[in-house]
């Protein structure tokens, strides 16, 4: 009989109890086994989450950040933290804002659940004691299934890039439109908190569904990971995972000089290290450090040449050089990026223009909120720098007319180089700047 009767469960959010803060870490990391790092973006999406819980409201939390910065990692951080309050958390897909089979999906109700009359009960089919039941919006199933829930809800987007640079018809902006602002504004029955992650562009991108950065409840920036974190990542993976024999000290500093405490890298390199390990059978040798960081800088370069797929080799060579002649680190605007590029003149592969937005859209340059772009990806700079030496060894001479060009273009844009950087680029002698740039260390994020 007990299938007849239940406990009435209590509203969600009466009580007083704080949750749990998220500085307490579980075993279980998702995406990220052993996570470090990010304490105050985590504080800030708990205080988010506990003001919203305890005042029935809603929020949106931007996540954003250049590729392999730990957005899903931190998602699945928020998510798992959620779990252990007794919030619902479900992940969405971006097409969930308008799309019901997808919204549907997400929170994996039986199919007929799409088909609610207004009345209140149907059965399969869609008919039921008040007639013909319609077919709910997107955000009328959305609140739907929050207070079927009984929970306060979170709902987790990862690339959420793909929401906001789609073409979208009129109904689907509309309901996109609709269901952001329910949530921003509390409209749902249940605490409601979206957590976004995405490229540096996602939240700006969210003002065509006019949500405006000033109705966002955060944005937090993502870059690189403190020393002190990054090594204790390193560390658990060799001890914990890899069953390391030893002090493992020496290949935790060598590493960290390479992973330039970029979660990606990271990533890379402790799994090499945990793989070659286990066939060392856990012992720290020299030659197994040597294929570990041999292995972890070819998926470097593999992550570096998926990033820029679709920009020409070309174009890597003219950004090389642009770095060369800047220096790393350097921020541009748009228009003295964009006035480089027709120094490669019939042999550029797209419009100028067109080239940057490839960039920015696949996370190469990123835009500070001064409006300067950057390389936010560490050592890839250097990447890029080793592009231009390789078309100095083949063509000198069309190394030296394009640096020319390219002085001309920052000058006529208004683009700051100190009287002794101008010198040195233009001494002549771009071959040996070159050779500094694309075999010095990693350059930190």
């Amino acid at each position: 009989m007990s299938w007849l009767w239940r406990p009435r469960r209590g509203r969600p959010g009466a009580d007083p109890v704080r949750p749990p803060r998220f500085g307490e870490r579980v075993d279980d990391r998702g995406k990220a086994k052993y996570f470090h790092g990010r304490d105050e973006e985590l504080e800030t999406i708990e205080s988010l989450c506990y003001t919203a819980m305890h005042n029935g409201g809603g929020a949106i939390v931007v996540i954003q950040g250049p590729p392999g910065a730990g957005k899903t990692a931190l998602l699945h951080e928020c998510a798992r933290h959620a779990q252990a309050w007794g919030w619902r958390v479900v992940r969405i897909r971006h097409d969930a804002f308008w799309d019901r089979e997808s919204l549907h999906n997400a929170f994996r109700r039986p199919r007929w659940h799409t088909h609610v009359d207004e009345g209140g009960m149907t059965v399969l089919g869609g008919w039921g004691f008040f007639g013909r039941a319609r077919k709910l919006s997107a955000p009328d199933l959305l609140r739907y299934q929050v207070m079927k829930s009984r929970k306060c809800v979170l709902l987790w987007l990862d690339e959420a890039q793909s929401l906001v640079g789609g073409e979208l018809s009129g109904a689907e902006r509309t309901s996109a439109v609709k269901m952001l602002d329910d949530i921003h504004n509390g409209g749902l029955g249940k605490p409601v908190v979206l957590i976004a992650g995405g490229l540096a562009h996602t939240a700006e991108g969210l003002e065509r569904f006019e949500i405006s950065k000033l109705r966002i409840d955060d944005i937090i920036e993502l870059s690189g990971l403190d020393a002190e974190s990054e090594k204790s990542i390193i560390r658990d993976w060799l001890e914990k995972e890899s069953g390391a024999i030893g002090d493992v000290a020496h290949w935790v500093d060598t590493i960290a000089q390479d992973t330039d405490g970029w979660p990606q890298h990271i990533s890379a390199y402790v799994q090499r290290a945990s793989w070659q390990l286990v066939e060392d059978k856990g012992t720290l040798t020299d030659a197994g450090l040597a294929k570990v960081l041999e292995k972890g800088r070819a998926d470097k370069t593999r992550f570096y040449n998926r990033r820029l797929r679709g920009i020409g080799k070309h174009e890597r060579q003219l950004l090389g050089l642009v770095i060369a002649c800047c220096g790393l680190n350097a921020r541009w605007t748009r228009i003295q990026i964009e006035a480089t590029f027709p120094a490669l003149k019939d042999s550029l592969q797209y419009p100028a223009d067109d080239s940057v937005s490839r960039l920015i859209r696949r996370g190469v340059l990123e835009a500070s909120d001064e409006g300067e772009y950057r390389i936010p990806i560490p050592s890839m700079e250097r990447f890029l720098v080793g592009y231009a030496w390789d078309l100095e060894q083949t063509n000198g001479g069309w190394v030296q007319e394009l640096t020319a060009s390219i002085m001309a273009a920052l000058s006529r844009t208004n683009h700051y180089l100190t009287p002794e950087r101008k010198a040195l680029v233009l001494s002549g002698n771009i071959r040996e700047l070159l050779t500094q740039l694309a075999a010095g260390p990693s350059v930190g994020g």
